[in-house]
């Protein structure tokens, strides 16, 4: 084999991630309220001051929602050259296998507190600049994380695509501690 190519995120039984519909409503309207109050506000700059606790919540969930939404429809090309990453409205995220720090297995999990077995496997590769939660998770469920932390909804063919074409060690941390 010498390529292999997924989605990032799979759809039905097994899968988190059925929500786009939901992210393509919220970027556009979190960024239209972002826009009212901007306008709304420019009279006065006292106004625009005191809107601002309305227009950065706004922004911020607008920016999230795109970039969430990027992540839902991306695809993946891995190769023994490394991982091609598309999303629509961006340029391909081309990542050699030496930028790649680890490649593991982990659980993504939907909501805080989920038990072990909840969750849904991803295949994770870590880049510089990514970071952990506060648990010592991957933050693969943060939208601002998916350029450092490259995260494929897993199952065993992707596994066995990867392993014959990655020449790193894959990590299986879901039993570990974090994960549990």
């Amino acid at each position: 084999m010498t390529e292999y190519s997924t989605p990032l995120c799979r759809t039905g039984e097994g899968s988190c991630r059925e929500q786009w519909p939901l992210m393509l409503l919220g970027a556009p309207l979190f960024g239209a309220a972002a826009v009212y109050f901007v306008l709304d506000s420019l009279p006065s700059v006292l106004l625009l001051i005191a809107s601002l606790p309305l227009i950065l919540p706004c922004v911020y969930f607008s920016i999230g929602c795109f970039l969430e939404l990027q992540q839902l429809l991306g695809k993946a090309r891995i190769t023994a050259e490394g991982v091609t990453v598309t999303r629509p409205l961006a340029r391909p995220q081309v990542i050699r296998w030496a930028d790649v720090r680890q490649v593991c297995i982990c659980l993504y999990n939907r909501r805080m507190g989920e038990i072990h077995g909840h969750g849904h496997p991803q295949l994770v590769f870590v880049l510089p600049g990514a970071k952990k939660n506060l648990f010592d998770r991957w933050k693969t469920h943060d939208p601002f994380q998916h350029r450092r932390l490259i995260a494929i909804d897993c199952d065993e063919a992707l596994h066995e695509a990867v392993r014959t074409l990655c020449p790193l060690d894959i990590t299986d941390l879901r039993n570990t501690p974090p994960y549990r």
